[in-house]
């Protein structure tokens, strides 16, 4: 069974698992409720993010002029970037600005030093700025520099009045996913694959 782990959020069925006991019917309704899993850690996922990138600190932080004052809200920032992370254990959160320099990262459950000065590399920092606002891009999966592991990546623009001066971005390790696929599949004989659209 491959489940594609596509951009637009679709799990899709694309092969199944060689013929079992139960017979193909049962491969084809296991791979429907996988499908359904996925799907549903994908909404669970960009909602969280949508919903953070809706904290008035963010307006606040693009608004303030003063260093002191940026500075104090820079730390509420990494603080809502670490209540993220200790609710839904994304591996790396950052807010990156227009021009690619990231403001604020968190690592794990600890806010980073060295911040990247830029990001316009990454495979979501383009699409994530063409993004409407309350909606986002996730890319195809990626090996993180920063969590050194391979993620989804989402992310999300952070409105502004009309402008996005920033997006807000987090990675799920797919180990998460791998244990989603695991439950009732794993064994000697079957397994399931998750695959991204380019196959």
């Amino acid at each position: 069974m491959r489940l594609a782990l596509a951009p637009a959020i679709a799990a899709t069925l694309l092969a199944s698992l060689p013929q079992v006991a139960s017979g193909a019917d049962d491969v084809r309704a296991l791979a429907a409720r996988k499908a359904a899993v996925i799907a549903l850690m994908h909404e669970k996922a960009k909602r969280a993010l949508v919903t953070a990138a809706q904290d008035r600190v963010f307006a606040e932080y693009f608004g303030a002029d003063a260093p002191e004052e940026k500075a104090r809200l820079k730390a509420r920032i990494d603080q809502v970037a670490l209540g993220v992370q200790a609710r839904f254990q994304v591996a790396e959160m950052c807010l990156i600005g227009r021009r690619g320099s990231e403001i604020s990262r968190i690592v794990g459950r600890a806010v980073a030093d060295g911040l990247d000065p830029d990001e316009t590399g990454n495979p979501f920092f383009a699409p994530a700025f063409l993004q409407q606002p309350r909606t986002v891009y996730v890319a195809p999966p990626y090996l993180s520099d920063d969590a050194h592991a391979w993620v989804v990546g989402y992310a999300t623009p952070i409105a502004v009045g009309d402008a996005a001066p920033a997006i807000l971005h987090y990675g799920h390790r797919l180990d998460a996913y791998q244990a989603a696929l695991d439950d009732e599949v794993a064994g000697s004989d079957r397994f399931a694959l998750l695959v991204d659209p380019r196959g």
